[in-house]
């Protein structure tokens, strides 16, 4: 499985009250931009915004929903202006994990290495 880091602190600082935890090919999209593309916007920024717009977007389910899909629009990372400003992310919580406890995770859509053991779970 690919790996992801915790963002419960800075998900906390947003209003979010349990752990969260995002896949590194989302958190590599989200920290890494192109100085031509965006010089007055630091990576923690670009994060931030990325929590807030899954909370907005995951208020919008039922209580109790376990998996949901939104799109996130955001910078390309490159700054090719060909490159689609929206990434389709899943947020799936996760319950049973031995080593972390239960946490909501946050993945790029298109992110096999994370999507295949959640299909398991």
């Amino acid at each position: 499985m690919s790996s992801t880091h915790d963002m419960s602190a800075l998900a906390q600082r947003h209003g979010w009250t349990r752990s969260v935890r995002v896949s590194e090919s989302l958190l590599s999209d989200c920290l890494c931009v192109a100085l031509t593309v965006a010089t007055d916007i630091h990576p923690v920024d670009r994060l931030e915004h990325l929590l807030r717009e899954a909370a907005i977007q995951l208020a919008g389910y039922p209580p109790g929903t376990r998996a949901a899909r939104f799109c996130h629009y955001r910078l390309p990372p490159d700054g090719n202006p060909s490159a689609p400003l929206g990434i389709m992310v899943d947020a799936i919580v996760i319950d049973d994990d031995p080593q972390r406890g239960p946490y909501l995770l946050l993945a790029r859509h298109d992110d096999t290495s994370v999507a295949l053991p959640i299909t398991a779970a």
